[in-house]
């Protein structure tokens, strides 16, 4: 997924006026922390100055507390939000309130076009891979399944979304 967190934040990087973006995070563990920091890395890839935002949940699946984290970071001058979480209620959130987002996953059904972009994993492929070695007697713990095998990357782009933005995005994921 971080690489689809790292698409996502050269487009966050495009798209903020203000410089600042907000990412609400669930718990400090390897695969949030490496979502995060790839995300903040694409975002500076577009825009040197940017800063990026953390409020940790310590949860997957709290939507108020993440509701709460949201509106702390607009409150501290965020004009897009991210988030890595179970439940869509940043995205719910950010749409009520006319901040511009990222969906994760799936894509959050707003009322209008606020959602940037879905960074999407194709679990399918995943699980399809790990049972076919599995069958063949080689399945491994480990799996890295990538935007080069086209399961991870950006979906769904919003109309507000310029096409010199789509097409910067295009050109990193190649």
């Amino acid at each position: 997924l971080y690489q689809g967190e790292y698409l996502a934040g050269i487009l966050a990087g495009l798209t903020t006026a203000t410089g600042r973006i907000g990412y609400v995070a669930s718990t400090r563990n390897p695969e949030v922390c490496r979502s995060v920091n790839a995300f903040l890395l694409g975002a500076r890839e577009t825009r040197p100055d940017v800063r990026v935002l953390v409020a940790f949940v310590g949860s997957w699946n709290n939507p108020d507390a993440e509701r709460q984290a949201a509106a702390r970071l607009v409150e501290h001058g965020v004009d897009i939000l991210n988030s890595h979480q179970d439940t869509m209620a940043v995205q719910a959130y950010a749409d009520a309130h006319g901040v511009a987002y990222f969906d994760y996953l799936e894509s959050y059904p707003g009322a209008n076009d606020l959602g940037l972009a879905n960074v999407r994993c194709r679990w399918d492929m995943v699980y399809e891979k790990m049972l076919r070695d599995y069958l063949k007697g080689r399945f491994r713990s480990i799996y890295w399944i990538g935007v080069e095998d086209d399961a991870v990357g950006l979906q769904s782009f919003s109309p507000r979304v310029s096409d010199e933005a789509r097409a910067r995005v295009a050109a990193e994921e190649q």
